[in-house]
């Protein structure tokens, strides 16, 4: 008997409305092949790392649904769930009127449905059937679609008008991270800050000749203190990752990346200046923290981390907070980098 999961993605403040919509599904779909599994998303606590019962729920998922209103567009977790989803099927439901003339990367390229025009859950569940490829020796009962839909339109009434609510992290999305103004805006942060912590399997950030020239340059000047934390490409978890992501394509070489900061490292003899680190399992996202500003994205199902949206949160307490706890959790786990004899390209090579 094959399974599939919907993955459904909210706010907090509205998980009631999620759980409405993951309750009448599950009823709608519970006689039929393939079996339909709903999984709802949840709000992470700062300093967590990610829940063992979330990954497995985002690898395994082939459709994502996420409710989108004038609470949530803007929030940075749930835009941050549809970029590890991204290689899947996404699917915006509007509710609550929200309505907006433009809407921005990464759910202004996807198609969507909104629950203000009447007969909006039959076309979803028609949507999922067709998705799914999902067959049942009865159809669906028109009656059962139509009471889903009221009573759903009955939780969305109840929700709060209110927004934004105090302690809200606005967000700049960049549709991808390998985007010209996203690299341009790397750079630029990285002019001016004065301290930064990188964390990523690839550091794609530093292919550009001129952001390594510039990292060098005010790392061997003292004006900038850095941690650099990178995947250790021998380790059988990130070769599984790497393998997920490229899906037997040639991955892009990171090796004299590596071999240019590693050398670095040593030839100023400084970890206070600057030390760097490898880490055996890849986390779900990367990182770039300037002071206070942080970029991440998050690595997506079946996707390189240059192609997920990346994500612009600055100056907030709380978010920054969060990020720099995550990373001192992955630089705790991280073993320091050793000088290489030979080159990094020698250890790579089968990459």
């Amino acid at each position: 008997m094959s399974t599939v999961t919907i993955f459904i993605i909210h706010i907090h403040e509205e998980a009631g409305l999620a759980q409405a919509l993951s309750n009448k599904l599950a009823a709608i779909f519970a006689a039929g092949q393939p079996q339909v599994k709903f999984f709802e998303s949840f709000q992470m606590n700062p300093g967590d790392l990610w829940n063992e019962t979330f990954q497995p729920a985002l690898s395994e998922c082939k459709v994502a649904i996420v409710l989108v209103s004038k609470r949530s567009v803007d929030q940075p977790w749930l835009n941050f769930e549809v970029g590890r989803v991204w290689g899947r099927h996404v699917l915006p439901v509007w509710h609550s009127g929200f309505r907006p003339s433009s809407i921005g990367s990464p759910l202004g390229v996807k198609n969507f449905l909104d629950t203000g025009q009447t007969g909006w859950m039959a076309r979803l569940v028609q949507h999922l059937v067709h998705v799914l490829d999902w067959k049942s020796d009865s159809p669906v009962d028109s009656k059962l679609i139509h009471r889903a839909e009221d009573e759903i339109g009955a939780v969305i009434e109840s929700l709060p008008v209110s927004w934004p609510p105090e302690g809200c992290s606005p967000a700049y999305v960049f549709q991808t991270g390998d985007k010209l103004e996203c690299l341009r805006a790397v750079e630029s942060e990285l002019s001016r800050c004065q301290s930064v912590s990188f964390c990523g399997i690839g550091l794609h950030v530093f292919r550009r000749d001129a952001v390594q020239h510039l990292f060098s340059d005010r790392v061997r000047a003292g004006s900038l203190v850095s941690r650099i934390c990178f995947a250790n490409w021998e380790s059988p978890a990130v070769q599984s990752r790497i393998r997920s992501e490229f899906g037997g394509r040639a991955a892009p070489h990171p090796a004299n990346i590596f071999q240019n900061i590693v050398d670095l490292r040593y030839e100023l003899n400084d970890p206070a200046r600057l030390e760097v680190k490898q880490f055996d399992v890849p986390p779900p996202f990367a990182m770039m923290i300037f002071d206070s500003c942080v970029y991440t994205y998050p690595y997506g199902v079946g996707l390189t981390g240059d192609q997920c949206p990346t994500f612009c949160l600055q100056r907030d307490e709380p978010v920054l907070r969060f990020y720099s706890m995550q990373f001192e959790q992955i630089w705790g786990r991280s073993l320091v980098c050793q000088p290489v004899t030979g080159s990094w390209s020698a250890r790579l090579g089968r990459f």
